[in-house]
């Protein structure tokens, strides 16, 4: 059971070591870091307790949300991430196993296939006292003894909030698009922790949407306007390369000079990353 009162799914080393000396975007990951995904009680109208990542590739999107979320689970929050490209995976299986489906949607909705069973999982690992904390997990699984066996629920489940990486990639058909309403839907109507990322902002995702299906333009809009509601947006820029990641010693090499004395990015015409204080001008 320890695994399943952990981590669902293993951060990748390569996001869990990121640091913000070499974050392409410091102060992009100071804000996310600064972020209180807590809700407040009663939750407000205005609370945005959701973040959305946005910019370019290797800009830092994923590495640095992916340290919040390790952050976020250090204080005990159960909360689950995947990319789009799985979730549309997961769409496209769904019509050889329904089951399966409506179990794993449920479990990225926040809930089980028992309306109670989010809550009462909670309710048993939020003790820290050992003794304390096995009783209840004991009555837990009694009362959900199918969540022991269960490789959906362990791999799935996510309580507290999700993070679902590159909104951006998969086309938007009617199956993805639905699931992914409903996903988004309930997170931000229970004020979870959705933490999100796209390589396009809110316009230039709606109109990739519109032009995959013009007859979902509505729900694309729907699922835009309710992440404007309850994330806060930030933009990562790339900003200056990174220190060198190479032991002392290794060979850096070079990087090899077109005839007019540019490198191969410069020759074709790559335009220079601006600053932030370029791109507000």
């Amino acid at each position: 059971m320890s695994d399943l009162l952990h981590s669902p799914r293993h951060i990748p080393d390569l996001y869990a070591i990121a640091t913000r000396d070499y974050a392409p975007d410091p102060a992009a990951w100071d804000i996310v870091m600064e972020h209180d995904h807590q809700r407040t009680f009663p939750p407000q109208p205005g609370d945005r307790p959701g973040l959305i990542g946005f910019g370019d590739s290797t800009s830092g999107k994923t590495s640095t949300i992916m340290i919040k979320l390790k952050q976020l689970r250090k204080g005990g929050c159960i909360i689950n991430f995947l990319s789009s490209t799985e979730l549309a995976t997961v769409v496209r299986e769904s019509a050889s196993d329904y089951r399966s489906f409506a179990a794993i949607s449920s479990y990225l909705c926040g809930k089980g296939p028992d309306e109670d069973l989010a809550d009462a999982y909670c309710d048993a690992i939020c003790w820290r006292d050992p003794l304390k904390r096995g009783v209840e997990i004991s009555k837990f699984l009694c009362a959900y003894p199918q969540v022991e066996e269960d490789p959906l629920f362990r791999k799935w489940f996510s309580p507290d909030g999700l993070f679902l990486d590159d909104l951006h990639i998969p086309r938007f058909t009617d199956a993805y698009a639905r699931t992914l309403y409903d996903i988004i839907e309930k997170r931000t109507a229970n004020f979870h922790a959705l933490l999100l990322t796209s390589q396009l902002s809110a316009q230039q995702l709606y109109d990739k949407w519109k032009n995959d299906s013009p007859d979902l333009a509505d729900t694309a809009w729907a699922i835009i306007n309710r992440i404007n509601q309850r994330c806060v947006p930030v933009q990562f820029v790339k900003g200056a390369p990174a220190p060198s990641l190479l032991l002392p010693g290794a060979s850096k090499g070079r990087p090899r000079q077109s005839a007019a004395g540019r490198t191969p990015e410069r020759a074709h015409g790559h335009p220079r990353a601006k600053s932030r204080t370029e791109s507000k001008s």
